[in-house]
């Protein structure tokens, strides 16, 4: 890949670039890029769903939450 690609735009498909229309998402997307390079829109409903299916967890009713205090020594060890 050491040849520059010159893009060139169909008619109008410039006005729709200006405007953050066109291309794969619609208008301002947010996305969450995980620890292993995966990118998936970011969105509640999408952040908890790909969480719960990563971690194998099939039913919801078995989780429970869980304060975690950490402090310096905690962090060093």
């Amino acid at each position: 890949m050491w040849r520059e690609a010159v893009y060139v735009a169909r008619e109008g498909e410039e006005a729709e670039l200006a405007a953050g229309e066109g291309g794969f998402g619609k208008g301002v997307v947010t996305y969450m890029v995980m620890d292993d390079l995966v990118v998936t829109p970011m969105s509640a409903v999408s952040s908890i769903t790909t969480l719960l299916n990563k971690f194998n967890v099939e039913e919801v009713g078995a989780l429970e939450e869980r304060v975690v205090d950490v402090g310096m020594p905690e962090v060093f060890n």
